[in-house]
C-alpha cells in the first residue's frame, strides 16, 4: 500500500495518529453496494504497481511528526540568510499547490507551515532566524516553543528530498477531509427523509462532491500525475463548504436529537410502497427504473416487487391472479415471498395511497441508510492504512453516486404556494367567519 511503501522509504515512525491506523480493511464494496463500485475498471482489472503509482488517480482526477521529517521546516534546507540552499525556496513552491496547514495533525506542526507559508508569500529569507521571528510575533514564546524549533530543523537531512515526507502528511489529510463529508451526508439524509424535500440534500452532496474532488486532485499532483484541475472552476463559496466546522457542528447536534433507522419501519414502508403499485399499474415502471427489487430489505415483498416488474415489462394484465403467480414464481426462485392472506390484505390496506408519495417515503429511509452504511465505510477505510487512498476515494464517489440517485425522487420544495414557503410547523390561520364589530355604544 502506498502509506506502507512510503514509511519504508522515510524509514521513520509515523505520528501517534497514524500509528493507530491499523484496522482490517473494510468490506466496503458490501456496504456500498458491489453495482457501484464495478463502475471503476481498476476493480475488475487490477493496478500497475510497475511504476508506483496508481492508475485509479488518473480515472478520478479526470471526473506527525515522522520524526521531525515534515513538509515543513525540516524538510526544506535552511541555511543562514546567504541562502546557501537554493533548493529550499523551489521545494517550497513546488509542494505548496497540494500540502495545506489542516493536513498536519499536530497542532504545532501546522502553525510552523503557516508561519513558513507567509513568510515565503512576504518574499522574506528562508532561513531559522525568520521562521523564529515570524513565529514569536504570531503565536507569542510559550506556543512558538523555540526550543522545538531549533530541535526540529537540526534533526533534517542536509540535503533532504521533501516529496516523499510530504505526500504522508497530504495522505493524513486526505483521509480526514474525506472521513468528514460523512456526518453531513447523514444530517441532510435525515432531513430529507422527515420533509420529503430534496434541495438540502443535494446542496450537500455538492458540497461533498467538492470535497472529493479536491482530495482527488491533491492526492494526484502528490503523486506526480496529471489532472484537469477541475477545481479552479468550483466556485470559491463551494469550495469552502467542505472545511466549515461549524456546518459540521450544527450537523452534529441535528443527527443526536433523534434516533437511528428502524430497520423494521424500512420494510414496513417499503411494503407499503410495493403493495400500492399492484393496484396503480402505471407507477410501476417508474418505480422500478428509479429501485431495482434486490434493493429492498423486506425480502418477501421484494419478491412481489419483482413479480410486478414482470408484469408490467411483459405488458401483461395485473390483477390478484395475475399477481399471486407472478409472485409464487419468484418465491420458488428465492425462497421467500408473503403469504397469500397477507398479500391480499397488504395490497387491499394500500388501494387509496398515492405512489409518489410512497416513493418519496422510501426514498428517504434509503437515503438515511446509505448514509449510514456509506459513511461507516468512510471511517473504516480513513482510519485503516491497508486500504489505499484511491480507494477511499472511490467509496465516497460511489456513496455520493447512490445518494444522488436516491434523491431524484424527493421533489426540491413542497407546499409552496402564492405566499411563499409554508412549513409544516406553521397553524393554519383560523377560518374566515363574521367580524365582530365590537361591544355596542351605549
Amino acid at each position: 500500500m502506498i502509506g506502507s511503501e512510503l514509511r519504508k522509504s522515510v524509514g521513520q515512525p509515523h505520528d501517534s495518529v497514524l500509528c493507530q491506523l491499523t484496522d482490517p480493511a473494510p468490506s466496503w464494496v458490501d456496504a456500498i453496494g458491489r453495482d457501484e463500485v464495478d463502475q471503476f475498471p481498476q476493480h475488475r482489472e487490477g493496478r500497475d504497481e510497475s511504476d508506483g503509482r496508481d492508475p485509479g488517480i488518473r480515472e478520478l482526477t479526470k471526473a506527525d511528526n515522522v520524526a521531525g521529517y515534515l513538509g515543513e521546516g525540516a524538510h526544506f534546507p535552511v541555511g543562514d540568510g546567504d541562502n546557501r540552499y537554493p533548493r529550499g525556496c523551489a521545494a517550497f513552491r513546488e509542494l505548496d499547490g497540494w500540502v495545506r496547514g489542516t493536513d498536519f495533525t499536530e497542532p504545532w506542526h501546522r502553525q510552523v507551515w503557516v508561519s513558513m507559508r507567509e513568510g515565503h508569500v512576504a518574499g522574506a529569507p528562508m532561513d531559522t532566524v525568520s521562521l523564529g521571528t515570524r513565529m514569536l510575533q504570531r503565536y507569542g514564546p510559550r506556543i512558538a516553543d523555540l526550543p522545538r524549533l531549533h530541535l526540529l530543523l537540526h534533526d533534517a537531512p542536509d540535503d533532504p528530498d521533501p516529496r516523499p515526507h510530504a505526500r504522508i502528511v497530504v495522505e493524513s489529510g486526505v483521509r480526514r477531509d474525506v472521513d468528514s463529508q460523512g456526518i453531513l451526508l447523514r444530517a441532510t439524509a435525515l432531513e430529507a427523509s422527515m420533509s420529503h424535500e430534496g434541495r438540502p440534500l443535494r446542496s450537500a452532496l455538492r458540497i461533498a462532491g467538492a470535497a472529493v474532488l479536491i482530495a482527488c486532485e491533491r492526492w494526484a499532483d502528490a503523486n506526480g500525475e496529471v489532472n484537469d484541475h477541475l477545481t479552479a472552476q468550483i466556485p470559491a463559496r463551494l469550495r469552502a463548504g467542505p472545511d466549515d466546522l461549524e456546518l459540521r457542528r450544527a450537523a452534529d447536534k441535528f443527527i443526536a436529537d433523534y434516533p437511528g433507522i428502524d430497520p423494521a419501519e424500512v420494510g414496513g414502508n417499503e411494503q407499503r410502497l410495493v403493495a400500492c403499485l399492484a393496484t396503480h399499474p402505471t407507477a410501476i415502471s417508474p418505480t422500478v427504473a428509479w429501485m431495482r427489487p434486490d434493493q429492498l430489505t423486506n425480502r418477501p415483498w421484494a419478491a412481489v416487487y419483482s413479480g410486478l416488474a414482470q408484469l408490467a415489462a411483459g405488458g401483461h394484465s395485473i390483477d390478484r391472479s395475475t399477481i399471486a403467480l407472478a409472485t409464487a414464481q419468484v418465491g420458488r426462485a428465492t425462497g421467500t415471498a408473503p403469504e397469500l392472506d397477507a398479500l391480499i390484505d397488504g395490497i387491499e390496506a394500500e388501494r387509496g395511497s398515492v405512489p409518489g408519495h410512497l416513493r418519496q417515503v422510501v426514498a428517504g429511509d434509503h437515503l438515511r441508510l446509505a448514509a449510514a452504511q456509506g459513511t461507516a465505510a468512510l471511517h473504516e477505510g480513513a482510519t485503516s492504512l491497508d486500504v489505499p487512498v484511491v480507494d477511499l476515494l472511490q467509496i465516497a464517489t460511489a456513496l455520493l453516486h447512490r445518494m444522488q440517485h436516491l434523491s431524484t425522487a424527493l421533489p426540491d420544495q413542497i407546499d409552496v404556494g402564492p405566499r411563499g414557503r409554508r412549513g409544516a410547523w406553521q397553524i393554519d390561520p383560523p377560518a374566515a367567519g363574521p367580524v365582530s364589530e365590537g361591544p355596542a355604544v351605549g
